[in-house]
């Protein structure tokens, strides 16, 4: 091979690992994008954030919410998914302009 040949197979090259890094990170977004968001955990302060309320209002009150209790120590970690507070919202929103 000569030394333009040799050239503009590095080019090539070079071009071919560019645009496979583009689709693999296209490709890396799209799964990211794609994936359901119902196996989000949620703490007690993006919950209560999520809700509209205080955080003391949320530890009050958590046991009258879905919830997850997760053993950590001598008291358990309160977490909600986040599609069951959506669902919950749902069920519990009035439309109080009737």
């Amino acid at each position: 091979m000569t030394e333009e040949e040799l050239a503009e197979a590095e080019e090539e090259s070079v071009e071919l690992q560019r645009e496979w890094l583009e689709n693999y990170n296209r490709q890396k977004q799209r799964a990211k994008q794609d994936q359901p968001q119902s196996a989000e955990i949620l703490d007690i302060k993006r919950s209560a954030a999520m809700l509209g309320v205080s955080q003391k209002w949320l530890y009050r009150n958590y046991k009258t919410l879905p919830h997850v209790l997760i053993p950590s120590g001598t008291r358990p970690r309160i977490k909600f998914r986040r599609t069951d507070l959506e669902e919950w919202l749902s069920r519990h929103t009035v439309d109080w302009r009737k």
